[in-house]
């Protein structure tokens, strides 16, 4: 059985294309204090 997919994912694709995508993924992941590498990841899977 899947993990249950993170909220937190959710909030950082969201907080990203409100911004017209010009919201730096380091300032995303700061601001959900999570990883800069997990923030990378989910962008690229989330294509």
């Amino acid at each position: 059985m899947a993990r249950e997919r993170s909220p937190e994912r959710d909030k950082a694709k969201q907080m990203w294309l409100e911004s017209g995508g010009t919201m730096k993924l380091k300032d995303i992941a700061a601001a959900l204090s999570i990883g800069e590498t997990q923030d990378r990841k989910w962008k690229f899977q989330d294509k």
